[in-house]
Order: structure tokens, then sequence, then C-alpha cells
């Protein structure tokens, strides 16, 4: 299976007037997935933790050509950028800093739970981790509450 992911740049303005163009707007079947740094490789991840997709289906990332208009999910100029594997792009990341790139390097999950700090479940998604909340793997259920 084919699973066909949208992609606008996401501008902004910096301090020093320079736009940023480090991350995407993401888009898969019409929903918003939110801001990405490295859309493919987020996407994949978020797919295979949904259940939505197989590690051996194809991934393809779309970028509309008019990306004025960043926060809808309408690609009226579409080209496909990059595709792939979703099991190597789940297992992958995009590495750019002073010492080392631009390379693919593996990618490291963060810890399952953080004070504050971004969970493996939520990383994909930009969200942030509640101190001691249920995990996807821990439900909270009322018999446990009141155990």
């Amino acid at each position: 299976m084919i699973h066909v992911i949208v992609v606008k740049e996401a501008r902004r303005r910096g301090r020093d007037g320079m736009v940023g163009l480090d991350r995407s707007f993401v888009f898969y079947l019409g929903e918003s997935l939110g801001e990405m740094r490295t859309p493919c490789c987020s996407t994949a991840r978020w797919l295979l933790e949904r259940s939505l997709a197989s590690r051996d289906d194809l991934i393809a990332m779309v970028r509309d050509r008019d990306a004025s208009d960043q926060q809808s999910n309408v690609c009226d100029h579409p080209y496909v950028c990059m595709t792939g594997i979703v099991g190597w792009f789940a297992d992958h990341t995009f590495i750019e800093n002073e010492k080392v790139g631009p390379v693919w390097g593996r990618w490291k999950s963060f810890p399952a739970r953080g004070v504050g700090g971004k969970t493996a479940a939520g990383a994909a998604a930009g969200t942030r981790a509640a101190p001691d909340c249920p995990g996807p793997s821990e439900p909270e259920t009322p018999e446990a509450a009141s155990g």
C-alpha cells in the first residue's frame, strides 16, 4: 500500500529576520499531523504506531509548489519529492548540525517517560508528556484507580 503525505513549508521569521524552513506542516488523508522537522520519518513512525501501515508499505511525500496557504490540507500544485519504504523511514532521521550533515542517521527514540520531555508516542505529533500520566500501554481504568 502507498501512503501519501502532503507537506507544506512552515515559514517563520526569526529574530534575525531570516525565514526558517526547518519545519513543515504535514497532512495525511486530510488530517493535520502538525509540524515536523523530518516529515517522512516522523509520519512513518506515526503510521506504524497506529497500525495504519506495515513496515513494507511505501510512503510518498508530496510538496505543494504554492505554499501560500500553509494550513490548508489541499494540495493545488503537487509534486512528489521523496518516496521509500515505511520501515526504513521509521528507523532513520535526518541529521544536520555543526559536526555532521546533512546525512541520514539511525533514529533514537526519546525516553518513554520524562518530566516535561517528549515521549516517543507523542514525538511525531509534537506533544509533550505530562508527569506521571498513563502511557499507551498503561490505560487508566476505574478498577485500577480504586484498587
